[in-house]
């Protein structure tokens, strides 16, 4: 789920919640495939691993935004 006022994107399904706590190196893999999708640095706030509903990622803003907050575009993979 992406929050575009906020820069957060929550994810709500976790492949590895079995062995994930154990083996944060698997959580370091979504860090780094949500950076690579949005072409952004990014900072986990939360994990399902500790506990939460879901994994959440602040997208850090590039120098310059007006904002604060990162801009992406979610592409579904459909063309126009």
């Amino acid at each position: 789920q992406w929050e575009p006022d906020s820069g957060l994107i929550h994810t709500f399904n976790c492949p590895y919640s079995g062995v994930a706590a154990e083996h944060r190196e698997l959580c370091c893999m979504d860090l780094a495939l949500i950076e690579s999708l949005s072409g952004q640095s990014c900072d986990r706030v939360q994990a399902i691993a500790d506990g939460a509903r879901c994994c959440s990622y602040q997208l850090r803003a590039h120098s310059g935004s007006e904002s604060g907050v990162a801009a992406i575009e979610l592409v579904d993979g459909v063309g126009p």
